[in-house]
């Protein structure tokens, strides 16, 4: 029943006990009682009013808390990719040493920087960008217009070994480039990109069989002049371009 006719039953009740009142006398009675009927109502629309609020607030304190739960774990996913990248830096570091101290004469110290140790061994780090590479110039490895190893280039492909064998990579690329100067008439290859082809061939076959890399890992590429990495208008510039680069694929 509602509480406003209970109240006012209650009162009609509380004057009828009194006898015969004069009707002035009743009106304000019952005017008294609206009053604190109306009273009581907007109490309780209040306290219900609160309860709302209430309510209100601990929804949005949850949704907060979900909101921070999640923010924690999202920051949580980004320190694990931070160590993974610092980890792979690591091993790009470890990779570095490790040629450095196969390519190391006599003279040399671990005080000279990588780029002067490699620079005095025709060899280069590329790692800016997965995959690695190592880059060989070619004067290292071939005679000009050959695709034969040269007996000296043996030590230095040699000295791969531990490079190329200490991590099961997934690919080893043998790319092979040269510059743009064209092949002399009469020449044991056609164009420059055929000489490319088979050198690649001729260093990728040496690796298989005295280094011992996985031939079913191994990929033979030639570019012959159409990669170039300097400007071929110089003689510096070409020595750049003719380049064997070995890239380790992970």
């Amino acid at each position: 029943m509602n509480r406003s006719v209970m109240y006012l039953i209650t009162a009609v009740f509380i004057v009828s006990s009194w006898g015969c009142v004069s009707k002035s006398h009743f009106d304000s009675i019952s005017e008294q009682y609206l009053q604190e009927i109306k009273q009581v109502q907007s109490a309780l629309a209040a306290s219900e009013k609160k309860q709302h609020d209430t309510q209100q607030q601990l929804m949005e304190a949850r949704e907060q808390a979900r909101s921070a739960f999640a923010a924690n774990e999202k920051k949580q996913q980004q320190l694990i990719e931070i160590q993974a990248n610092l980890t792979e830096s690591e091993k790009k570091i470890a990779l570095q040493k490790t040629v450095i101290r196969l390519f190391d004469d006599s003279d040399k110290t671990l005080q000279k920087s990588l780029e002067e140790q490699l620079k005095e061994q025709n060899l280069a780090i590329n790692d800016e960008a997965p995959p690695t590479s190592l880059v060989l110039l070619t004067k290292l490895l071939f005679d000009s217009g050959s695709a034969r190893l040269r007996e000296d280039s043996k030590n230095v492909l040699g000295n791969l070994q531990t490079v190329l064998l200490e991590q099961p990579y997934q690919r080893i690329r043998i790319q092979a480039h040269t510059d743009f100067i064209p092949l002399r008439s009469g020449a044991e290859f056609s164009n420059n990109w055929h000489l490319s082809v088979m050198r690649a061939a001729s260093v990728a076959k040496y690796l298989v069989d005295v280094v011992g890399a996985p031939p079913d890992k191994i990929v033979v590429d030639g570019f012959g002049k159409y990669q170039p990495i300097a400007d071929n208008a110089n003689e510096a510039g070409r020595q750049q371009n003719r380049r064997i680069e070995v890239c380790l694929e992970k």
